[in-house]
């Protein structure tokens, strides 16, 4: 549970110098369900259905999101190719930003390197919803099969120039869409140092969940937009930093061409907020990867001003008895 939400966060330091939070946080979780198995089933027969309804044909095996919280396939569209995504959702919850995020940025960011929604179909059954969003098919591999880097893309300049002025584009657009809620945010700040302030200076338009992942190469696109909305300004650029560090060329090069947004007292706010989730996540691939963010979140409290006692409890045994 997150601060003010229920009992203390917990947390765990790892032989390698990483943390782990030992609870889940709640508003995060997507309902795990005990037979992992039987409910991958019952999402591939769902999006069988979507397509039915939607008058498409599925190529291939159908490929499953984070938490198996979505279900995607590539499909053929009267000839075309085009790929089908479905997310269901307890029909009690609210949704949020994340129900139709890809449908609102196909119309809002036009002119973005982006899938563009072609239809969509609804249903509520069983107390659950379910949304199936048929895109256009983005025919180029994802630059990592990972959200953190694993190893090192070959990226033209072009390409550098395209996410440049993608984000350029995206953070000067105008929409009502929160990505990254203010209590949310501090929450995850705070657990590094409750008396850190938390302030936001500029709320701009973000993905918001970006990551290489989400980046495709050599050609640029950006995929998955079901999160954008405001966020802090850097937030973007703080993420791919994060999840670059595995890999330092690229980390530097993140660094070097969004240095302003990164320094910003925004920009590190957004990194320690990262940090924080994606160390509460699991989401990380090794453990070389945790200890790599877990050591930039170290740096990042030193910069803004935290108190080491503070956060002395989530450093290693060494760091503790200097």
């Amino acid at each position: 549970m997150s601060p003010g939400r229920g009992s203390p966060m917990v947390w765990l330091v790892g032989d390698a110098g990483a943390v782990k939070h030992v609870g889940w946080r709640a508003f995060e979780d997507h309902d795990p369900v005990e037979d992992s198995e039987w409910y991958r089933r019952e999402l591939a027969a769902t999006l069988r259905r979507a397509a039915i309804e939607l008058r498409v044909q599925p190529q291939g095996l159908p490929q499953f999101g984070w938490r198996d919280r979505s279900v995607g396939v590539r499909v053929d569209d009267d000839g075309d190719p085009a790929w089908l995504r479905l997310v269901v959702e307890r029909a009690d919850r609210d949704m949020g930003v994340f129900w139709d995020g890809n449908a609102t940025a196909s119309v809002a960011l036009s002119g973005m390197r982006l899938p563009r929604l072609l239809r969509s179909w609804e249903r509520e059954e069983a107390g659950r919803r379910c949304r199936a969003d048929l895109m256009t098919y983005i025919d180029q591999p994802v630059c990592s099969p990972t959200a953190a880097l694993t190893g090192q893309p070959e990226l033209a300049e072009a390409w550098w120039m395209w996410l440049a002025g993608t984000l350029s584009r995206l953070a000067a657009s105008s929409t009502r869409r929160v990505a990254v809620d203010l209590d949310d945010f501090a929450g995850r700040i705070t657990v590094w140092d409750p008396e850190l302030p938390v302030t936001v200076d500029r709320w701009v338009p973000a993905h918001g969940d970006l990551h290489w992942g989400q980046l495709t190469g050599p050609d640029f696109w950006i995929l998955d937009w079901e999160g954008w909305g405001l966020a802090p300004s850097g937030f973007d650029a703080a993420s791919l930093y994060l999840h670059s560090l595995a890999v330092p060329p690229i980390a530097d090069l993140v660094r070097l061409r969004y240095a302003e947004q990164l320094d910003s007292r925004d920009g590190m706010l957004s990194q320690l907020y990262l940090a924080g989730r994606m160390l509460d996540r699991d989401d990380l691939p090794d453990r070389a990867a945790e200890a790599a963010v877990f050591a930039e979140a170290g740096r990042l409290l030193d910069a803004l001003g935290a108190s080491p006692q503070a956060y002395a409890h989530l450093r290693g045994p060494e760091a503790r008895r200097t």
